[in-house]
């Protein structure tokens, strides 16, 4: 037996929801009534008792891995070098990526980086992705 399955916010079975920072461009699409701390907010995670009153927990991480493969020819390891230096030796790069794809990027300032400024300014409910960042 098959059947459509739906959000369960479409059908209001939730009030709640486990999501990430990719959500955020459906619900744009899907629910524009939906606006940021005035009929929806976002938390962290709840975490386990024994951890209650620990410092600095952080509960949101997505990173990605980059691979060079070991029968890579130099050539290709040079190449791929590069890359990565550009990509990562410029904010500017990790706002584009995260303007494009809602996902953060892997470094640990960019709640706090100027360069994400007018990001989260217009995308708050981002900021508190960044700040949970681990």
């Amino acid at each position: 037996m098959t059947s459509k399955t739906t959000d369960p916010f479409e059908t209001k079975l939730s009030a709640m929801s486990i999501i990430g920072s990719w959500t955020f461009p459906i619900w744009k699409e899907k629910y524009p009534n939906l606006k940021f701390n005035k009929n929806y907010t976002l938390s962290s995670p709840v975490v386990p008792d024994n951890m209650k009153n620990a410092k600095n927990i952080k509960t949101y991480a997505y990173s990605k891995g980059i691979v060079i493969y070991s029968n890579s020819t130099a050539r290709q390891k040079k190449a791929a070098i590069k890359f990565m230096n550009f990509v990562f030796s410029n904010p500017k790069n990790d706002v584009q990526l995260l303007r494009t794809t809602s996902l953060l990027p892997a470094r640990d300032d960019a709640a706090s980086n100027s360069e994400f400024r007018n990001y989260f300014a217009a995308n708050p409910f981002m900021k508190v992705y960044a700040q949970n960042r681990s």
